[in-house]
C-alpha cells in the first residue's frame, strides 16, 4: 500500500469526481470504472462543510491509499481506515473533526489513456476527505500540518499497515514508484511525471546496473560525476540511513529532482547488481496479487509510532502554529517541561471551544425565550446540549436510498441495511427473470479462455497473464483469483463486479455461441512489446495534428460557416423580395383589410423563420459531425488510415488493434431486451427522432436515447432498439420504430417475458408487426385468439333508469382502419403537432421582436418652421 495526502478546494467538485469518476485522458463514468464502497463517513455533508468554509485555499485533505493487490477484503479496508482515523486524529477528540472515506473496487481492470495511449492498470484504492476545520470551535484544524515535515511518521504508518496487513510495500518492490506509482497516481491527479523527469531517473538507474554501482558511496561519486558536486544534496541527513536520499539539479537548474524512490534507497543501491535486475524483472511480471502473510514491524517504526501519539501529533496541533518565540522556548525545554507546555496549550484550546459552547447555548436559550410562546411539538438534539440535530426517520431513508451512509457511526448498519435491501430486491427480480434453457450447457461447457480472451478485447481490459485457469472435477473451468477459484459467472459478478443478469449473462451467452462456432477469439496482451511503437505512432500523430491536422480542420470549419452564411443570407433576401411584391401587388388598391396584410406579411416571416431555423439547424448538425470528425480518436484512426495506405505496417497494425477493441466493445452493450431487424435484406431507414412528449439525447456513438419523465426509455443504437424500461408505452413505441426502421418484420432478443409482453402489446395496441421467432408468432396468435373472443362475447345492457332513454342496442360502427394507416396518421398527427407548435412559437417571437424595435424607435421631433 502507498499513501499520498494532498490538498484539495471544492467539496462539490470532489463530490463529483467521487460520484461520477470523469476527468481528462478517460471516458468511462465511476459506475462504468468501480464498485463504489463507503467506509466512514457522509459525502454529501463532507463536502457541505468544505463549500461553507469561509476561507482561501486548501479546505480539506485528499488522502489516498493505493495498493498493489488485486484483491483486498471489504473486511481489511475497513480496519485500515479506521486505524488511519486513529492515527490521523492522535490529537484531537470524536466529534472535532470530520473523516469520509469511500474504497473503489474496479470494474474496468485496465484502459488505454486517452491523451498518451499507454494503458492504465487499475487496483483497488481508497480515497480519505478530512476538512480543515474544527467542527467544535471553527478554528482551523491540519493534523499533519506542514506534510513534508511528517513524512517519516506517515511512512511508519504505512510500513506498519503494509506489515499488519500483509500487503505489498514500496520498499519491496523498488521499481514501484517509479514506474507504477506515477501512472497509479495520476489516476487520481489526472497528471504523470514529466517526460524528461522520468526519463532522467530511467538513465540514472540504467547508470547504476551498467556500472554496478553496490555502495551507497559509489552512488553518490556516480551523481556528482553526472551532475557535479555543488548541485547534489543529501536530505534527512540526521535520520536513519533509509531515509536519507540525494537531491540533484540537472542542468544546474533551480528545480531540483528528488531520488527519494525505492529504486534510489539506500537498501537497494546496496544490493548485488543481479538481485536488483530479479527484483527489476519481479516488477514487471504479470501476477494476480491479494494480501499476504502479516509481518512484524521493524523496530524503528514502532518507535516512529509511539513517538507520534506520544508527542509529535500534539506539537503539530498545539505548537507549529505559535510565534517563533515560543516555538524556540518549546525546542528548548526539556521533556517534562515540553509536557507541561502541550497541556497548557491543550487547555487553552479546550477553553476556547468551551466559550464557543457556551455562546451557542446562549444564543439557543435566547431563541427559547423569545418563541416560548409557540407550542413545541419536538424536542431536537440542539436542545438537548448536541450541537447538531439528528436526522429524522425520513432523512436516514433519503440518505440509505441514496447509496451512503448517514452518520460516521451509522456505516455497519447501513451496509447491513443495504445488503438486506439489495437482497430482497433480487429474490422479486429473480422471480422475474428466466436463466436460458442451455445455461447449465454455458455453465458446464464454456471454456476461461475463451471468456478471458473476449474480456482483454472489452472495455473491462483485463490482462489475461494474470489470472491461472483450471478444471473443476465436474469438468466446469474455474478461474484462479489469487486464493480464489472462480467459475465463468462467479468471475464476472464477483471480479469484475457485474450484474448477473443485465451485464455477466449476455457476455456469458456471447462467448458461448461464439465457442459453439469455432469462432477465434484472440486474447489482447496489455504487456505487448509494441508499446514503444505505439507511443511513437501517437507522438507522430499529435505533431501533425498541431500542425497540418489543426489547418485542415480550421478549413473544413470555415467551409461551414460560410455555406451557413450564404444560406441565411438567401432565406432573408428571399424574405426581403416576397414582402416587396407583396407591397407591390397592395399598391393602389384601397379596399384590402390591414388583417389581411398582416395575415400575409406574418405568413412570409413565418415560413422565412422556419427555414432560417432549418437552416440553423443543419448548421449544428454540420458543426456537431465536424467536431466528431476531428475529435482524437476519430482523427487518429483516419490518420492511421491514411499511413497504412502509404505502406507502413505499425500504422495499419494499430488500425486493426483499435477496430477490434471497439468491435468488442459494441458487443458487451446490454442485450437483455432489444429489437432488431428480422429480415437481412431489410436496409435500415433514418427515422426522426419526433415521438409523442419525449425528449432524445444523442451520445458520442450516434446512438440516441429516448426519454419521458426524467426516465430512459428505449435506445435507437443503429442496429438494434434496445428497451431500457419495459413498460408498455416504451415497448409500444419501441415495436413501431422498430418498423419503420426496418419493415414489418422483427427479431427479438431477450428474455423469454419480455418475448410474451411484446406479442401482447403489439395485439392488444394494434402494432402492424410480425417476429421472426415462430415461437412469439404462436403467442401473437393466442393473443389475438383472446381478443376476438372478447369482442365476440354479447354485451349486457344495463336496465334504463326510469325517466331516461335506453341506450341503443346497436352501437354506431366505426369504419375499420388498417394497423398502419392508424400508425402513420398517428404519425403524421404529431409531425403536424409539433409543425403547429413551431410555428406559432416563431409567430410570437416575431410580435415580440417587433414590438422591441417599436419602443426602441426615436420620438419624432415638432417641425420648426423658421426663416
Amino acid at each position: 500500500m502507498l499513501i499520498r495526502v494532498r490538498g484539495t478546494r471544492s467539496g462539490q467538485k470532489l463530490k463529483d469526481y467521487l460520484e461520477r469518476g470523469h476527468k481528462a485522458g478517460r471516458e468511462f463514468t465511476r459506475d462504468e470504472l468501480d464498485e463504489r464502497m463507503v467506509l466512514a463517513g457522509n459525502l454529501a455533508e463532507t463536502a457541505k462543510i468544505m463549500d461553507n468554509m469561509d476561507r482561501l485555499g486548501q479546505r480539506a485533505l485528499h488522502i489516498t491509499l493505493a495498493f498493489k493487490e488485486d484483491y483486498v477484503s471489504p473486511e481489511a479496508m475497513q480496519e485500515i481506515v479506521e486505524r488511519l482515523k486513529k492515527f490521523t486524529f492522535s490529537a484531537f477528540r470524536e466529534g472535532e473533526y470530520d473523516f469520509y472515506a469511500e474504497a473503489h473496487i474496479p470494474r474496468i481492470k485496465g484502459y488505454e489513456h486517452a491523451k498518451s495511449g499507454e494503458y492504465i492498470e487499475r487496483k483497488p484504492h481508497i480515497h480519505v476527505i478530512i476538512p480543515l476545520e474544527n467542527l467544535e470551535n471553527g478554528m482551523h484544524l491540519n493534523p499533519f500540518g506542514r506534510v513534508e515535515w511528517q513524512e517519516a511518521y506517515l511512512d511508519a504508518f504505512q510500513e506498519h499497515i503494509n506489515n499488519e496487513f500483509g500487503l505489498a510495500s514500496p520498499k519491496d518492490n523498488p521499481a514501484l514508484e517509479f514506474n507504477d506509482a506515477s501512472e497509479m497516481f495520476k489516476r487520481y491527479t489526472g497528471k504523470e511525471f514529466k517526460d524528461e523527469r522520468r526519463d532522467e531517473r530511467k538513465n540514472i538507474l540504467r547508470e547504476v546496473i551498467d556500472n554496478k554501482i553496490e555502495t551507497w558511496a559509489d552512488f553518490e561519486s556516480l551523481l556528482k560525476a553526472r551532475y557535479g558536486d555543488d548541485v547534489v544534496r543529501l536530505a534527512n541527513k540526521k535520520r536513519e540511513p533509509e531515509a536519507q536520499y540525494f537531491n540533484v539539479r540537472p542542468g544546474g537548474g533551480k528545480k531540483g529532482l528528488a531520488l527519494n524512490e525505492g529504486m534510489f534507497k539506500r537498501s537497494f543501491i546496496e544490493l548485488p547488481t543481479a538481485e536488483k535486475l530479479r527484483q527489476l524483472t519481479e516488477i514487471v511480471k504479470a501476477e494476480y496479487i491479494e494480501e499476504g502473510q502479516r509481518r512484524k514491524s521493524p523496530e524503528h517504526i514502532e518507535r516512529y509510532l509511539t513517538e507520534w501519539h506520544d508527542t509529535r501529533a500534539l506539537e503539530v496541533r498545539y505548537v507549529f502554529n505559535q510565534s517563533k518565540a515560543y516555538k524556540a522556548a518549546y525546542k528548548a525545554a526539556t521533556p517534562e517541561e515540553k509536557r507541561a507546555m502541550l497541556a497548557e496549550r491543550a487547555a487553552d484550546v479546550a477553553a476556547v471551544t468551551q466559550q464557543e459552547r457556551d455562546r451557542i447555548a446562549a444564543l439557543i436559550a435566547a431563541d427559547d425565550d423569545i418563541e416560548r410562546t409557540t407550542p413545541a411539538i419536538a424536542v431536537s438534539a440542539d436542545e438537548q446540549g448536541d450541537e447538531l440535530a439528528m436526522p429524522s426517520d425520513a432523512e436516514l431513508e433519503a440518505e440509505l436510498e441514496a447509496g451512503r451512509p448517514v452518520q460516521p457511526g451509522d456505516v455497519t448498519e447501513y451496509l447491513l441495511q443495504k445488503a438486506e435491501q439489495e437482497s430482497v430486491e433480487h429474490e422479486a427480480d429473480d422471480q422475474q427473470r428466466q436463466l436460458p434453457d442451455n445455461w447449465q450447457d454455458i455453465k458446464q461447457s464454456l471454456k476461461a479462455e475463451t471468456l478471458l480472451a473476449y474480456l482483454s478485447q472489452t472495455k473491462e481490459g483485463i490482462d489475461v497473464d494474470k489470472y491461472a485457469i483450471g478444471t473443476h472435477r465436474d469438468g466446469s473451468a474455474r478461474i484462479k483469483c489469487g486464493s480464489r477459484n472462480l467459475t465463468v459467472s462467479d468471475f464476472l459478478t464477483k471480479e469484475i463486479g457485474m450484474d448477473f443478469y443485465t451485464q455477466a449473462l449476455p457476455i456469458l451467452k456471447e462467448c458461448y455461441d461464439l465457442q459453439q462456432l469455432g469462432a477465434d477469439v484472440p486474447a489482447r496482451s496489455v504487456r505487448e512489446p509494441s508499446s514503444e511503437t505505439r507511443r511513437a505512432l501517437w507522438d507522430e500523430f499529435r505533431e501533425w495534428r498541431d500542425s497540418d491536422g489543426q489547418a485542415r480542420r480550421r478549413a473544413a470549419y470555415e467551409e461551414i460557416k460560410r455555406a451557413n452564411r450564404e444560406e441565411l443570407g438567401e432565406i432573408r433576401q428571399q424574405r426581403r423580395d416576397e414582402r416587396g411584391r407583396l407591397f407591390d401587388s397592395w399598391r393602389g388598391k384601397r379596399g384590402i383589410p390591414q388583417a389581411v396584410k398582416d395575415a400575409e406579411l406574418s405568413r412570409v416571416s413565418v415560413a422565412a423563420a422556419v427555414r432560417e431555423a432549418d437552416a440553423k439547424k443543419r448548421f449544428r448538425d454540420q458543426r456537431d459531425a465536424h467536431r466528431a470528425e476531428f475529435r482524437s480518436d476519430a482523427q487518429y484512426r483516419q490518420w492511421l488510415a491514411e499511413q497504412a495506405e502509404k505502406g507502413r505496417g505499425e500504422a495499419l497494425a494499430e488500425l486493426r488493434r483499435r477496430t477490434l477493441r471497439d468491435a468488442a466493445v459494441e458487443r458487451t452493450r446490454d442485450r437483455s431486451a432489444e429489437l432488431g431487424r428480422g429480415d437481412p435484406a431489410a436496409v435500415p431507414r433514418e427515422v426522426p427522432p419526433l415521438f409523442h412528449d419525449m425528449t432524445y439525447q444523442v451520445d458520442r456513438y450516434g446512438d440516441v436515447t429516448y426519454r419521458a419523465n426524467g426516465e430512459d426509455l428505449f435506445r435507437d443504437s443503429r442496429e438494434r432498439v434496445s428497451v431500457l424500461t419495459q413498460n408498455d408505452d416504451a415497448i409500444e413505441t419501441a415495436l413501431r420504430l422498430s418498423v419503420m426502421k426496418w419493415g414489418k418484420t422483427i427479431q427479438l432478443n431477450g428474455s423469454d417475458e419480455f418475448k410474451r409482453r411484446c406479442a401482447e402489446i403489439a395485439v392488444k395496441r394494434d402494432v402492424w408487426v410480425e417476429f421472426n421467432d415462430p415461437a412469439v408468432m404462436r403467442m401473437v396468435e393466442e393473443f389475438k385468439a383472446e381478443r376476438d373472443a372478447a369482442r365476440a362475447r354479447p354485451v349486457v345492457q344495463p336496465i334504463a333508469s326510469p325517466g331516461r332513454e335506453s341506450a341503443p342496442d346497436v352501437a354506431p360502427t366505426q369504419p375499420a382502419r388498417h394497423p398502419a394507416s392508424e400508425f402513420e396518421s398517428k404519425l403524421d398527427a404529431d409531425l403536424a403537432r409539433m409543425a403547429e407548435n413551431e410555428r406559432r412559437a416563431l409567430e410570437e417571437e416575431q410580435k415580440r421582436k417587433a414590438q422591441e424595435l417599436e419602443q426602441q424607435k426615436p420620438s419624432e421631433p415638432d417641425l420648426d418652421f423658421g426663416l
